[in-house]
């Protein structure tokens, strides 16, 4: 297909000499154009998704460790704590 349309597009060898052959190519660019509109949306969508929970952890972390300092938690129980928050974030998100 992309092969086609590079050829049409820049009429070296194949270009639409009827009215079906314009009919047919001009609908078959449009349903491809919404096709890819559809998927890059579906990307976008996704990767706000993958963000957000990105930046949900990471505000938890933060008030963790804002939270352990404030209350004198020992350096040794701050790291065990750390390790455990990343570890259980590592295993959800599996």
């Amino acid at each position: 297909m992309l092969y086609h349309s590079t050829l049409v597009f820049s009429l070296v060898d194949i270009a639409p000499r009827t009215i079906f052959e314009l009919t047919a190519l001009t609908t078959i660019f449009l349903v491809s154009a919404m096709v890819n509109a559809q998927v890059y949306g579906q990307f976008s969508v996704l990767s706000e998704v993958l963000n957000r929970k990105s930046g949900e952890f990471q505000e938890t972390f933060d008030l963790t460790n804002t939270a352990m300092l404030n209350l004198d938690i020992p350096t040794g129980l701050q790291n065990e704590v750390r390790t455990f928050i990343l570890n259980t974030n590592m295993l959800r998100e599996q």
